[in-house]
């Protein structure tokens, strides 16, 4: 039996969040470019904009002030751009949502956008399983998951999709 769903960018945004949360790596990098390197360029400006030079021509220090002003805004709204822009690239369509269609049955799972792509994955590739109160992920890969809204499913088709990824899946990425 074939699902239907609707996936938007608040689907897309909570997959990402998801899997950072899921996996080590992602979010120690998360941390550390979206709010480490920019809170510490902040301060850095704020120190350079409380002391600064008596020099009437532009310092050494002045330089640094303003790269780190430009990192301190820069890397946050880059971050802004870039999930946006990956969204585009998977709605071209400029649509509100990607109508999308999940099934499977005991030899595969299959993962179609309507119109535009078909992907068919045998179980012995699922490698990882995730979810929350929001979305589900199904790893492919390391880094490549499918994102299933939770409300695509009942909770007794959730239940029997778990059970053939733990059965059937790759035990490990």
């Amino acid at each position: 039996m074939a699902y239907e769903y609707d996936l938007t960018f608040k689907d897309y945004l909570s997959a990402q969040k998801l899997y950072r949360h899921h996996r080590k790596w992602p979010q120690v990098t998360y941390l550390f470019w979206v709010w480490i390197l920019p809170l510490s360029f902040g301060i850095l400006a704020l120190v350079g904009i409380a002391f600064p030079t008596k020099s009437d021509n532009i310092s050494p220090w002045t330089s640094w002030v303003l790269i780190a002003v430009w990192f301190a805004i820069g890397i946050p709204l880059f971050r802004v751009y870039q999930l946006r822009k990956c969204w585009k690239a998977l709605n071209p369509t400029k649509a509100k949502s990607i109508s999308a269609e999940l099934e499977w049955n005991n030899e595969q799972i299959i993962s179609s956008v309507k119109n535009r792509s078909e992907g068919r994955f045998f179980w012995s590739t699922i490698c990882d399983y995730a979810e929350d109160e929001k979305i589900v992920l199904i790893f492919i890969r390391k880094k490549q998951f499918l994102f299933i809204p939770r409300e695509a499913l009942n909770e007794v088709t959730w239940k029997e999709l778990r059970m053939l990824i733990s059965t059937n899946g790759s035990p490990s990425c």
